[in-house]
């Protein structure tokens, strides 16, 4: 019933967040109308709720990385392993996902020569969508990946993957992850950023939103592609402007030219 649902609601408000309550609602809706369709059930009690009793979704602030702090934690000097902040300042200059960035072979890095220029891509298989996605490099990308292939030179690596140190090597409890985690954590703490903001995710936010903010060229369209996302609407919530960027809009309309009023 409507009142069994509405209970249902309310005690999932105790344990999980608004916006997952909403998923977990979204999903027994679904089933609910496969079960009107299968005529196990005559009616969805789902639609007995009025609207303006319905849960609704609450938007999220997406932590996401300025450029400037960027900027920061790359000058900062702190003990981990180099390929820890290599691999996260990568994800942060390509939107990958920890599940793409930590199985990276060097097979699915290729470059091409366009107009005589020297341009990089990845050609990978997204580990959650199983998407072929076929991604170009930022400048700063790409001095990344020259900076581990002279490593490489240097230290006679033979591994396949582009950040050896962070491949997962234990699917079951995920160590390597949870060691990358404490490590970027400790980092983040000796530049003066907030533990708590650092992680992957974080990376794929921090892509979006300054692909948005620094690119003139960019638009949610195409940061979807860039993201590997099947549809723009799963964009939007990645890609939350900044206020400057909402002052620098407003800013560019022009003025009137108001004749002064007569006395």
């Amino acid at each position: 019933t409507a009142d069994l649902i509405k209970g249902f609601s309310k005690y999932l408000l105790t344990i999980v967040s608004n916006n997952t309550t909403g998923d977990y609602l979204r999903n027994l809706f679904t089933a609910l109308e496969d079960a009107v369709r299968a005529e196990i059930i005559l009616t969805n009690p789902f639609r007995k709720i009025p609207r303006h009793e319905r849960l609704k979704r609450k938007p999220i602030f997406r932590n996401a990385f300025t450029m400037d702090e960027l900027q920061i934690l790359s000058d900062t000097v702190v003990k981990i392993k180099p390929q820890y902040k290599q691999a996260f300042l990568f994800a942060c200059f390509t939107g990958l996902r920890w599940s793409d960035v930590n199985p990276l072979r060097w097979s699915e890095v290729i470059t091409k020569t366009i107009d005589n220029n020297e341009e990089w891509f990845i050609y990978f298989e997204q580990e959650k969508t199983e998407d072929i996605e076929y991604l170009p490099l930022s400048d700063e990308a790409v001095c990344i990946l020259k900076e581990r292939k002279e490593e490489q030179a240097e230290n006679k690596e033979k591994s396949m993957f582009v950040f050896p140190l962070v491949k997962e090597t234990d699917e079951k409890y995920h160590s390597v992850h949870k060691k990358v985690s404490n490590a970027l954590k400790k980092w983040a703490k000796a530049a003066g950023i907030d533990p708590k903001r650092i992680h992957f995710h974080c990376a794929r936010h921090t892509f979006a939103t300054n692909i948005l903010e620094n690119s003139p060229d960019a638009d949610l369209w195409t940061v979807s592609k860039l993201l590997g996302h099947k549809t723009i609407s799963a964009t939007q919530i990645y890609a939350h402007v900044r206020d400057s960027r909402k002052k620098s809009a407003v800013k560019g309309l022009p003025r009137l030219n108001m004749k002064p009023k007569a006395a």
